[in-house]
């Protein structure tokens, strides 16, 4: 067993972005490649995305972030907002 991360993102495009992004990073590829001088941490990632339920709370927060991170993107045709 490993670290399980349990992240919302309003769409699949962005969550696609958001893990390239991280991926991509001057700073984490540093980070990880000090983590790992000794060896490998982390031979495998899997993602696996989950629907939520209607009555599940994530579904408005997961609205809320949408609609700010639209205004800031200042992204003026975001179906988000």
């Amino acid at each position: 067993m490993g670290l399980i991360y349990i992240v919302a993102f309003p769409s699949v495009e962005a969550q696609k972005k958001a893990w390239k992004a991280f991926w991509d990073d001057p700073e984490w590829k540093k980070v990880k490649a000090d983590a790992e001088k000794d060896g490998v941490l982390v031979k495998e990632t899997k993602a696996k995305n989950l629907q939520a339920t209607d009555y599940s709370p994530i579904r408005e927060a997961t609205r809320r972030r949408s609609r700010h991170d639209g205004k800031k993107l200042g992204n003026k045709d975001s179906n988000l907002n």
